[in-house]
């Protein structure tokens, strides 16, 4: 701090020999001294006061552009994974559509094969029963004809009885 330099003027009553107003100053001069000093004092004390809180807040400058840059760094990262998780989603939805697509063409094709076995088995079927009801007429004709036989045979066999019976002292060999 720079001094202050009192001037002092003489009033007109006052002599300069007079030893009152030498003590009058010299006492108004250690009360200014003193309020100096306190003010000086009081200077250095805020002086030092002014120091530390700018000394806080370049630390809390720096906490906060160390706080904003990590947070810049996380949200870039975010953005990194979101970005990468988007990618991610989108392939495996494509691999998901192939593979939906391919197994409607394999069940398509399925389909087909079960389509066509059912035209053959109605087909087969409608050809075992057209076969089933011939060889029914089939096998009742030939139970008729067995029939017939059968009774052809009980009348040849009474003919025979009847004919060739009384006979059958007469030639032995043939009746056997």
């Amino acid at each position: 701090m720079g001094e202050t330099q009192l001037l002092l003027t003489e009033g007109p009553s006052q002599d300069q020999n007079s030893p009152e107003p030498d003590k009058a100053l010299a006492k108004k001069l250690r009360e200014t001294e003193e309020k100096l000093k306190a003010s000086e004092t009081e200077n250095q004390r805020l002086s030092a006061q002014l120091e530390l809180l700018k000394e806080e807040r370049r630390n809390e400058v720096d906490r906060m552009v160390d706080f904003n840059y990590r947070l810049v760094n996380r949200l870039n990262d975010l953005r990194d994974d979101h970005e990468a998780l988007k990618t991610t989603v989108t392939v495996s939805n494509e691999r998901f559509g192939e593979k939906i697509a391919n197994h409607k063409s394999k069940i398509n094709a399925q389909d087909k094969k079960i389509n066509r076995n059912k035209e053959f088995s109605v087909s087969l079927t409608n050809d075992l029963y057209g076969k089933t009801a011939n060889t029914t007429a089939i096998v009742e004709e030939l139970e008729e004809d067995v029939a017939n036989l059968t009774k052809w045979m009980e009348e040849a066999r009474r003919n025979f009885e009847l004919y060739y019976e009384p006979a059958s002292h007469m030639f032995p060999q043939y009746m056997r």
